[in-house]
């Protein structure tokens, strides 16, 4: 299971789990955290992953810390008493590639990436916000493709070119001989 919180021996009881255990990979999952302060700076989400029973206590192993900047709000933003609240997502892909997102909606660049996501997918965005989610693989294979016939065309291009002027070179010279 990977799980959010601040990690300390003793507080381990404020971890929020966003993997589910043994999940079957790719595994996804997220989770909304409220916000103490409306107007902090920014997030950091602390992932550990639930390594079991050790001596008969709970064992965590840190997988990373990850920071986020937040979108300052400007003043009135939100009501009275509303809390800020910020998604969490997390990824863990088959080949052991860990991401880390953050969700704001009030950010207007995460919420246009979430709008792009849904638009290029054609369904529910799945929350992480992140930029895989807003590409699918067909896109990027598609742009694989492209980006290596174009540098094929440059190659050949390049090769024609030194050859039309090497050609050049050598006649001006055999002239200049006689």
């Amino acid at each position: 299971a990977l799980v959010a919180g601040d990690y300390t021996p003793d507080t381990v009881e404020c971890f929020v789990e966003v993997i589910v255990r043994d999940a079957a990979l790719p595994a996804r999952g997220r989770a909304t955290f409220a916000l103490d302060d409306p107007a902090q700076p920014g997030v950091t989400v602390v992932a550990v992953e639930d390594v079991g029973d050790s001596n008969g206590m709970r064992g965590y192993q840190v997988v990373g810390s990850f920071r986020f900047l937040l979108h300052r709000l400007p003043p009135g933003t939100l009501a009275p008493g509303e809390t800020r609240t910020v998604e969490v997502g997390m990824c863990l892909d088959g080949d052991g590639r860990f991401t880390v997102s953050v969700y704001d909606a009030n950010d207007p660049e995460h919420v246009e990436k979430r709008k792009r996501a849904l638009e290029t997918k054609g369904e529910d965005a799945d929350g992480f916000g992140n930029v895989d989610a807003a590409m699918p693989a067909k896109t990027a294979q598609g742009e694989q493709v492209f980006l290596a016939v174009l540098c094929a065309v440059v190659v050949v291009l390049y090769v024609g070119v030194r050859v039309v002027f090497s050609q050049m070179e050598a006649d001006a010279i055999a002239g200049a001989e006689l």
